[in-house]
């Protein structure tokens, strides 16, 4: 069942498993009609969890603004890849929700305004990487250890490293590298990773791997 399988026995068969797809579809359908709505809020998530109106400004700016490039890096971090993979698997394999459900969620533009806000919340959180690495450099006093290091720099360091990021701080093994460096966006698996993981956490999308294992 945590698979996507057919169940065995009492419950299998074609006829089962048709009514549970379509109520399953019909579930989909009549509870989530308005979750575009619900989802209008969604560009205020990336500026909470930045914490910095400017890095969310600077973001959203860059990926407005005609910098064709900076989208392209961002979409090539691959914020977004898990609803193309979906999508893409639903129409070769099927899955648990039928193809009606996912024409409905293009339909009603939830599945692009989702696809758009996980790429604007990886451009803020590239943008607030960046910010706190500059800050962590700022206030950082050598030769003492971080409880005595200033609150800034604490909450960088502490910023950071909850993105898998400590090592560009200034005691880390990579404190030479700047993630200004855009080129790190193609290349480095650790910056690629802490990107998605605040877009995962900014903008919600209910997954697998959001369930219960009881639920699954």
């Amino acid at each position: 069942m945590a698979q996507k399988k057919p169940l065995s026995g009492i419950f299998s068969g074609d006829a089962p498993t048709a009514i549970s797809k379509g109520l399953r579809g019909f579930n989909s359908i009549s509870l989530l009609s308005y979750t575009t709505l619900t989802s209008l809020g969604d560009p205020a998530l990336t500026l909470m969890r930045s914490g910095s109106f400017k890095d969310w400004a600077n973001g959203i700016r860059k990926m407005i603004a005609n910098d064709n490039e900076y989208r392209q890096m961002i979409h090539d971090v691959g914020v977004a890849m898990e609803n193309i993979v979906h999508e893409r698997q639903i129409y070769m394999y099927g899955a648990a929700n039928s193809k009606l459900t996912n024409a409905f969620f293009n339909a009603t533009m939830l599945t692009p305004w989702t696809d758009m806000n996980r790429h604007l919340a990886g451009a803020v959180g590239y943008e607030s990487f960046k910010t706190e690495q500059r800050s962590a450099f700022k206030h950082y006093r050598q030769g003492v250890p971080i409880s005595g290091q200033s609150t800034k720099y604490k909450t960088a360091h502490r910023y950071l490293s909850r993105y898998g990021l400590q090592d560009f701080l200034p005691e880390g093994s990579r404190s030479k590298e700047r993630l200004s460096n855009t080129k790190l966006l193609g290349s480095d698996d650790k910056l690629r990773a802490g990107v998605i993981r605040f877009a995962d956490e900014s903008i919600f999308q209910p997954n697998v791997n959001d369930i219960p294992q009881w639920a699954t």
